[in-house]
């Protein structure tokens, strides 16, 4: 089976974790995936912000079956939030992008679709 994850190291992201929650759910309702074949890996990179409890709430909200978290007390880079969070993955094919929302998670949605 074709299954993707998208992993997403955030720091001090929790003013925008619940929008960019809602738009990868959003693309998951268009390609009409089910949580085999989708998960969203939060990676919580150490943050100095209330994230942690962000998290948690979107834990218990709809869509949180799409969802995995993985906690880093200190944050060492970016970079590690992404190795840690590809670590846990365990789909067939894994992609990363920014939490800050520089980089729209629907363009990992488009081109999973061309690949399949």
């Amino acid at each position: 089976m074709n299954s993707l994850s998208l992993v997403l190291p955030c720091y001090n992201e929790s003013k925008s974790l619940r929008n960019l929650v809602s738009r990868v759910l959003y693309c998951t309702e268009q390609y009409k995936l089910t949580p085999d074949q989708f998960r969203l890996i939060l990676v919580e990179n150490g943050s100095q912000d209330n994230s942690r409890e962000v998290f948690k709430q979107i834990l218990l909200e709809k869509g949180a079956e799409y969802i995995d978290v993985i906690y880093i007390d200190k944050n060492e880079g970016y970079g590690n939030g992404v190795f840690q969070g590809v670590k846990s993955a365990k789909t067939k094919i894994i992609a990363w992008t920014h939490a800050d929302e520089q980089c729209s998670p629907s363009d990992v949605f488009h081109a999973w679709n061309l690949i399949y």
